[in-house]
């Protein structure tokens, strides 16, 4: 599959990444990959290496060290419908077409919501709104993904300052939680933006909790360290994302300085039926506690899934059954319900 031959991939690179000897100097070298499936029906060969190889190239325009999957749209991009979309896409931040949802985040000792994690969400004119599944990775391509991540931390910052300027969050602030890009990694001016954005917005850097994904911390585990040491000298919040779905190890998370690991839903759903999920939540809770994180649960959907996250020693959770991703008015009446006992926010 491809995330079989995704995972096989971050692997070569890791190994890639180890620094050589070069004639008494140390050197390092990156590679980007393309990946072509053979689900997809190929007649030869030649046609397996072919779309591999040119979705290789493509990766090239996301920076180095890229993983790239082929997709079908790569080539129809002479289409007149996806030159259209990346049009719009380069254009959607100037004609203000993003909006934040933000996901309430549940201490599940208080049963409180104590944070949010803004999702980026893209109102196309006339089509609505795109999925991100699909503009995310052409913004990636494209390097559109800068712009809008910018736009993202601007906005994200300045309503998380909005929200805790009111005297109800004045002794227990809000956090916010805002994915991180592997382009934006690759991103020289990140540090520089984080830093301004945080003056500019007046917030406390602890209140602001950016996540990165446990493949990408794998795939270039150097690099990482770098951003998020810097990242960390700001008092910037660290979450470890979909953790479960990498190979990472103890002694580079260990080595990373991690805030928060967030358990991916894979592991969550079906959690009270199958005893090996249950026991799999329960030692990465063990292991993020040793290790100084706090830990939130993903794709939260039953109050059974919520008892059993509770037993496990869990922190935190988010998923539907706390509440969908909606727009900033109907989160401020999320907050205003769980300052009520016994929360539980409909979907």
């Amino acid at each position: 599959t491809i995330d079989e031959a995704t995972k096989i991939a971050s692997e070569l690179q890791n190994a890639m990444n180890e620094p050589m000897n070069l004639v008494g100097q140390e050197v390092f070298v990156s590679a980007c990959i393309g990946i072509a499936s053979l689900v997809a029906g190929y007649a030869q060969a030649e046609d397996v290496l072919a779309d591999a190889a040119y979705a290789m190239e493509r990766s090239k325009s996301g920076g180095r060290g890229q993983i790239l999957p082929y997709r079908r749209e790569m080539r129809s991009h002479s289409s007149g419908e996806w030159m259209l979309l990346e049009s719009e896409l380069r254009h959607a931040v100037e004609r203000d077409q993003f909006h934040i949802f933000y996901q309430p985040i549940i201490d599940l000792r208080s049963n409180q919501i104590i944070g949010f994690e803004g999702l980026l969400r893209w109102d196309r004119p006339e089509q609505g709104i795109v999925s991100p599944g699909l503009f995310i990775p052409l913004a990636e391509e494209i390097g559109e993904i800068i712009p809008i991540g910018e736009w993202l931390l601007n906005e994200g910052c300045r309503q998380l300052a909005e929200w805790n300027a009111r005297p109800q969050q004045t002794s227990n602030p809000l956090f916010l939680s805002l994915n991180v890009s592997r382009r934006q990694i690759d991103e020289p001016l990140l540090i520089n933006h984080v830093e301004a954005e945080l003056l500019h917005s007046g917030i406390d850097p602890k209140t602001l909790k950016l996540e990165v994904t446990e493949s990408l911390v794998m795939e270039r585990p150097e690099e990482m360290s770098r951003v998020l040491t810097n990242l960390q000298a700001m008092n910037v919040k660290l979450a470890i994302d979909d953790f479960g779905t990498g190979y990472s190890s103890l002694e580079r998370l260990h080595a990373m300085p991690f805030d928060t690991l967030k358990i991916d839903r894979s592991f969550v759903t079906n959690i009270l039926v199958d005893q090996r999920r249950a026991t799999i939540v329960r030692s990465v809770v063990e292991m993020a506690h040793a290790l100084g994180c706090d830990v939130v649960a993903e794709g939260v959907e039953t109050k059974t899934d919520v008892d059993m996250l509770i037993r496990a020693g869990c922190d935190l959770a988010q998923g539907f059954f706390y509440g969908r991703p909606v727009p900033a008015p109907e989160a401020e009446r999320l907050l205003k319900l769980s300052t009520r006992p016994q929360l539980t926010v409909a979907n």
